[in-house]
Formats: C-alpha cells, structure tokens, sequence
C-alpha cells in the first residue's frame, strides 16, 4: 500500500499528510488485515445479502454484500460497486468496474455527501480520470469547479465558482500543470487578477492594488498568534492543529470490523471571537467514524480569528480524513 507520502511497509501509527492552503489531510490506518474484494475470493468481513438489493438495475446480479457496499455485475459484464452510509442506507459512491477484482474504474464515477446532494461527477477509462469532471457545493448544490481530463490529468479549460455560482477563476492546463491566460475574480464579479502560466511559473498582466482586494487574514491556534510573519504563523497552526488531532483520533472498532474505509470530510467555522461553530460531518463514512470526528472536532483548542482590513470575521475550513484499512 502507499500513502500520499510513500510507501508504507508495515502497520505503524496513523500518517499525516497535508493538502493545500487552509484544508489538512489526516491519514490513518489500521492493521486490520489485508482485503481485495475479489469476487471470486470472497470477502473477510461479514456479508449481509440483500441488504441493498432495492437499488440494483435492470438485468443487474448481486455478488457481494457487506455492511455498507453492494457489488453487481451488469448485463454488460462489468462490475458495479455501490457505497453507502450504512446506517442511513444513503448511497455515497456509485462506480464502475471493468471486472471482479474491482482495481480498474470505467465510466462514471458518481460521489454524494451523506445527505444526498451530489459532491462530483467523474468519468473514467482503464483507471484514469478522462472527460468532463463536476464537483458540487455541499449545500446550495451549485458546481463549484468544473473542466475536463485527459489521461488522468487536468487539461484544457477549469472553471473555479463560489457556493452561490460566482465565476472566481478561469485557467487553462495541459498534462495536469497551469499553461497559458488565466483569470481570477472577487465573489462580486470584479476582475482581481489575469495573466499567464507558462513553464509552471504565473506571470501576472493586471492585478487590483492590494487595499482593493478583499484578502482575508487566515485564523490559526492561539499558541501561533504570537508569531509576526503570516507564512510562519500558518505553518505553527498547521502542524499544532494536526498533531493535535493525530495524538487523540482513533479508528473506531465498528468500522474497522466491518471494512469500512475510505474518505471523510469535516467542515467547520472560526467565529471573530475564535469559537468553533457550524461543525459538520459533510461526508463521515458511517456513525461511529462521524461520532469520532465530530468528538475531535469539538474539542480543538483555542483559535485567533480570522481577519479581513484587521477586522475579525468568520472563516470556514474543510479538513480532509482518510481511514485505510492496511
């Protein structure tokens, strides 16, 4: 198995990784013992068959079972593996597979958060991304980035919105990198920014003088406030906030006893008085996993808030969780 950082060669405590900006990635594994739901293998986790057969198709043969997936084989002889919330029975995830071992994804790649609205739409061939890719807001269901992919890259023309459907970005990429004129605008409309990528370097042609742009100071962990530069103080709060939940999140026993992995999503807000408020399990995986989470959550220390001109204003952040079974 490899993580996002490497090659993990043995069960070891959970592994963090960082994504971009404000958004952490906490990764974490278990030693549950190895699992390829190969069809004809069968599965070492308990099977419940027909628990989800109300949402099989036409012509579609149930093979496989357990406490939150379905897997069908179509009457065109692929694989379809449906995911759910299994306490709700919401779907989550609908994929395509081109046969049992479940490795190489075909077609369209369906993601929803676990009250239903539509989180992406993604096509694939022989295991890429290729084609047209959507991704939605959690809760106006407006999309919010939208382009195409070729070979399992980003290419052409994407798209970047706000919630309420407001072009804030246009770019252009070929083979997965920003190449050629892009554009970024305010949630009000108004042109902040355009230029040029070219050999992975931005050159700017027009930028709104700094006073005039609505540029908002991040919040980080009190115990980093103290720090002057901004880069400097993001990073403390980074690594403080991540060690912190490293050090306390734990892969609740339900989940892991039943096979259940994958990748969750929190969304939280820091107040301008520095409290947490809004805490929501967008996509948590099952009921034991989002009662860890939201524990975790609402235990966080102490925040400096985020400010816009020097004055503090709320500020949302989105933190990924992946939970692997090794």
């Amino acid at each position: 198995m490899t993580s996002l950082d490497g090659p993990i060669s043995k069960c070891t405590t959970p592994h963090i990784t960082f994504l971009l900006i404000i958004s952490s990635s906490l990764f974490l594994m278990s030693c549950g013992g190895t699992h390829a739901y190969m069809i004809s293998g069968g599965s070492e986790y308990p099977r419940f068959p027909g628990k989800f057969a109300e949402f099989l198709g036409d012509g579609e043969k149930e093979v496989l079972t357990t406490y939150h997936f379905v897997v069908s084989k179509a009457a065109e002889n692929h694989f379809i593996k449906r995911t759910f919330f299994p306490e709700t029975n919401q779907m989550t995830d609908i994929e395509h597979f081109a046969d049992s071992s479940l490795l190489v994804k075909i077609g369209m790649h369906l993601s929803f958060y676990d009250d239903g609205n539509p989180m992406s739409e993604i096509n694939y061939v022989n295991n890429r991304k290729d084609g047209l890719a959507v991704y939605y807001h959690p809760f106006s269901g407006q999309t919010i980035s939208t382009g195409q992919y070729g070979s399992g890259n980003r290419n052409g023309i994407w798209r970047e919105y706000s919630g309420d459907g407001m072009l804030l970005a246009k770019y252009e990429y070929a083979a997965g990198m920003r190449e050629g004129p892009f554009k970024e605008w305010t949630p009000e409309g108004e042109l902040i920014k355009k230029g040029h990528y070219k050999g992975g370097l931005r050159q700017v042609e027009f930028s709104l003088p700094d006073t005039a742009i609505t540029t908002i100071e991040m919040p980080v962990l009190k115990e980093c406030a103290h720090l002057i530069d901004l880069d400097e103080r993001s990073q403390c709060s980074d690594r403080a906030f991540l060690r912190y939940v490293y050090q306390r999140i734990s892969y609740p026993r339900t989940a892991r006893e039943y096979g259940i992995e994958g990748n969750a999503l929190v969304k939280f807000v820091i107040t301008p008085d520095g409290r947490l408020d809004d805490i929501n399990c967008l996509r948590c995986l099952s009921m034991d996993i989002k009662a860890e989470i939201l524990s975790i959550v609402d235990k966080l220390p102490e925040w400096s808030p985020g400010k816009r001109k020097g004055i503090p204003v709320s500020v949302s952040f989105r933190m990924p969780i992946r939970f692997e079974l090794n």
